[in-house]
């Protein structure tokens, strides 16, 4: 097991290190260059101070140089300053990356929830009509894009209804948690709508092939109990599959929060990857890349040790 988590992290290194380079040379293409406006906004500019400006902030030299001194600075756990805010990078983004996890995880738990139950009901009710209620409902869920699954909820339950707020994290001058909590609401059920409807297909799916197994009927033919064949028997092989999902549904709700955290204004990695690129902030943005990388590889490898927990014929030694 410790030399196939080894090697699974020598891999998610080679990967973050070839995905950063990738994004640094697209940042480095996007139009907007921060000395360039510096340079428009000033009409009185010299020939040679351009030149000593790209000089000091190494923009003479070619982009594969200038990503191996931002690389050399970032592994020495110097993550430079943000253009925006003039601050470190770091005071930036562990805030915000705690909010993130905050809103993702609770999205997450949800949506395990909701669709772990849901999906084994409707997967020993096949094709009754509460399994096509629920298909139908799981297909919507997947359907709906977030942006507008967002604009509706803020649409009905902010502007009409009044109930909850529109966007922000908490109410000014107000620090309890309960106020906050009314912040996540909207945001965490636009997050976890399509996680939620794409898990309970995915239960519905594996529990139903689980129950044809021949040992599954061994245990019905021994007299065992409905919910003992289900939950001792059925749930934790057909949990296998789902698992991998359910890292990948983490993933994406890590990562698909920046438009959930737009819409909602929610002071979170999305919201700071976009208002980052927007202001050609590039370095602030390269860091919060790679931060919601790790993340996502961080929840595959540990959906691939869960495998070997979950099913004892597995292994990776």
């Amino acid at each position: 097991m410790s030399t196939y988590v080894l090697r699974r992290i020598a891999q998610s290194i080679l990967v973050i290190f070839i995905l950063s380079f990738v994004v640094y040379v697209l940042l480095g293409l996007m139009p907007g260059d921060p000395v360039d406006l510096m340079i428009q906004s000033n009409p009185k500019i010299t020939t040679e101070d351009i030149a000593r400006i790209k000089s000091l902030y190494g923009l003479d030299k070619p982009i594969y140089v200038r990503y191996w001194h931002w690389l050399t600075d970032v592994m020495k756990g110097d993550f430079g300053y943000s253009r925006i805010y003039k601050k470190p990078v770091t005071e930036l983004i562990f805030p915000r990356l705690w909010n993130t996890v905050k809103l993702s995880g609770l999205a997450f738990i949800l949506s395990i929830l909701i669709a772990v139950p849901i999906g084994i009901y409707s997967a020993l009710r096949p094709y009754t009509k509460a399994d096509y209620g629920i298909n139908m409902i799981a297909f919507a869920g997947i359907s709906i894009p977030s942006f507008w699954l967002a604009l509706m909820l803020i649409t009905v339950f902010s502007v009409h209804l009044g109930w909850l707020p529109a966007g922000g994290m908490m109410t000014i001058g107000v620090n309890s948690p309960f106020d906050q909590l009314q912040y996540l609401i909207l945001p965490v059920i636009s997050l976890c709508a399509q996680s939620t409807g794409s898990l309970t297909r995915f239960t519905r799916s594996s529990m139903m092939e689980t129950m044809r197994f021949d040992y599954i009927r061994t245990a019905k033919a021994k007299g065992l109990g409905m919910n003992k064949v289900v939950l001792k028997h059925a749930l934790r092989n057909a949990l296998i599959p789902v698992v991998t999902v359910i890292a990948i549904s983490f993933g994406y709700l890590f990562s698909g929060a920046l438009v959930t955290e737009t819409v909602f204004n929610y002071q979170g990695m999305g919201k700071f990857i976009y208002d980052s690129i927007m202001g050609n902030d590039y370095n602030s943005a390269m860091i919060a890349l790679l931060f919601s990388t790790f993340m996502v590889l961080a929840c595959n490898l540990l959906a691939d040790i869960c495998y070997a927990w979950l099913d004892p014929r597995i292994s990776y030694s």
